[in-house]
């Protein structure tokens, strides 16, 4: 159970991360995903510093 447990979780947040990038390359009409992948981790790790 906590092995599976261990296994999901991370697997969520890549699939939240990749939805938060998706959807504002959309609606930024932005077409450049990894770009906004590091400010979207610059702005972050600016937030938990």
């Amino acid at each position: 159970m906590n092995q599976r447990n261990n296994m999901i979780i991370p697997l969520i947040a890549s699939i939240g991360i990749g939805c938060a990038t998706y959807y504002s390359m959309r609606n930024n009409g932005n077409f450049h995903p990894f770009q906004n992948m590091t400010q979207m981790f610059r702005n972050a790790t600016d937030k938990m510093n």
